[in-house]
């Protein structure tokens, strides 16, 4: 991650999706918190919507 965690953000998910965390998240050095960030990380990359719209803020 290129920033720091400044937000706080509680998620509920079923067992199911618990038992997917748990299992994918068991032979590897992240935590589960970890491995959504790196996923919500890459959806965003791959939005061309979003990216559309975050490059009219950026500075030309």
């Amino acid at each position: 991650m290129d920033k720091k965690s400044t937000r706080k953000y509680t998620l509920r998910i079923t067992k199911n999706l618990d038992h997917f965390l748990e299992w994918k998240v068991q032979n590897t050095k992240l935590s589960k918190a970890q491995f959504i960030r790196i996923g919500l990380m890459k959806i965003i990359s791959d939005d061309k919507e979003y990216q559309n719209f975050l490059s009219k803020f950026e500075l030309k």
